[in-house]
């Protein structure tokens, strides 16, 4: 989680002002999760790292109602900028190497799960792919509506093929994406797709 706030990793926490940065450290070493301040600053980063669509659709809202915050804050910690519940420290990285099927890994260009952290996932991972989206925060599905379908049927449809998950340059984009651009639906080049 520490990524989101790395200097070099652009659209992330660490590219918002410095004051906005300092406050949000502050807010957090003090444990101020309920204040309105702290609450203000994560409604409006909210619009930038999680879900860029504005307004949001009913069915975000509808998920967000129906979140336990018990278990939500029990898991990911009261803070939405690091964790510390009990997945703050569960590393299970040295276990991916065991996964035995095509795995499909996608981010928002935006998401606060960034690139490098989704990237070092990927390296783990003997068959798998990571689709970038170029609109989204952390709800591509919602942000990228289309080109999300796209680009998990495409890799649906490979697998049960049986076609190999085959390595891609960073840039090049996905088949579903080029196939979306010949019909109109997606311009080329909008999805990035990497594969080890």
């Amino acid at each position: 989680i520490s990524a989101q706030w790395n200097p070099s990793d652009q659209n992330n926490l660490a590219s918002l002002p410095p004051f906005v940065q300092h406050r949000i450290h502050a807010l957090e070493e003090s444990k101020a999760y309920d204040s309105m301040e702290y609450k203000a600053i994560d409604s409006v980063l909210s619009t930038f790292f999680t879900l860029r669509t504005a307004p949001p659709p009913d069915c975000f809202g509808d998920s967000a109602a129906g979140v336990n915050e018990e278990v939500y804050v029990g898991m990911q910690g009261a803070s939405e900028f690091t964790i510390s519940g009990v997945l703050g420290d569960l590393d299970l990285t040295s276990r991916l190497p065991e996964l035995s099927v095509p795995v499909l890994l996608t981010h928002g260009k935006y998401d606060t799960m960034r690139p490098s952290t989704v990237k070092a996932i990927q390296d783990q991972i003997p068959i798998s792919e990571r689709v970038m989206f170029p609109h989204s925060g952390h709800v591509s599905m919602i942000d990228d509506a289309g080109l999300m379908n796209d680009v998990v049927a495409s890799f649906i449809h490979r697998v049960e093929e049986g076609v190999e998950i085959v390595g891609m340059n960073e840039g090049e984009t996905t088949k579903a994406a080029a196939a979306a651009a010949a019909d109109g639906t997606v311009e080329e080049g909008d999805a990035v797709k990497d594969s080890p």
